[in-house]
């Protein structure tokens, strides 16, 4: 059990773990940021610690919600204006496949999310320069349906966007 703990204390990953009551069963090293957590308090009720998860409050609900339907939970929460985790809510099985109570994982994603933001930025960018060129563009999939048309594409063939767009 020594060799399980220190794994998870190596990996760097904020983890929780709980019980079926929603009891703090153990807890990662990584996960004093995102969740105000002492050694002491192994065995309270999840909901009596207080978090930095921005405006996520359903943090129990969503547990809650896995454990009756063994379906794991994932979504992308903001927790301040400059960090983001990927959260994950999986059963937590014990060796004879019982559900002891729930995995939470918490993976820093800041780093691709300022990535996609700065993505976004350029693809809007591009957007309007392709708009506002004189050479006709289109986008096509690989059945030839039209997914973008800009407007000297339209003049040149003399329909309307959502004339071509419709032709899909």
């Amino acid at each position: 059990m020594e060799d399980m703990s220190n794994l998870l204390a190596s990996t760097g990953i904020a983890t929780l773990f709980v019980d079926q009551q929603l009891h703090i069963l153990c807890f990662t090293p990584a996960i004093i940021p995102s969740i105000k957590l002492t050694p002491s308090d192994i065995g309270q009720p999840l909901g009596s610690i207080v978090s930095s998860l921005g405006q996520y409050d359903c943090l129990e609900e969503d547990i809650q919600t896995v454990l009756d339907t063994r379906v794991p939970h994932e979504l992308e929460l903001q927790a301040t204006s400059d960090v983001w985790y990927l959260l994950r809510i999986t059963p937590y099985r014990i060796l004879n496949n019982t559900i002891e109570g729930a995995a939470i994982t918490f993976v820093d994603i800041t780093e691709r999310k300022r990535l996609e933001g700065h993505y976004y930025e350029c693809d809007e960018r591009l957007h309007a320069i392709v708009e506002q060129t004189i050479a006709g563009i289109a986008q096509v999939d690989v059945m030839g349906h039209y997914l973008f048309v800009n407007d000297q594409y339209c003049k040149f063939l003399g329909y309307a966007r959502k004339e071509l767009l419709r032709l899909s």
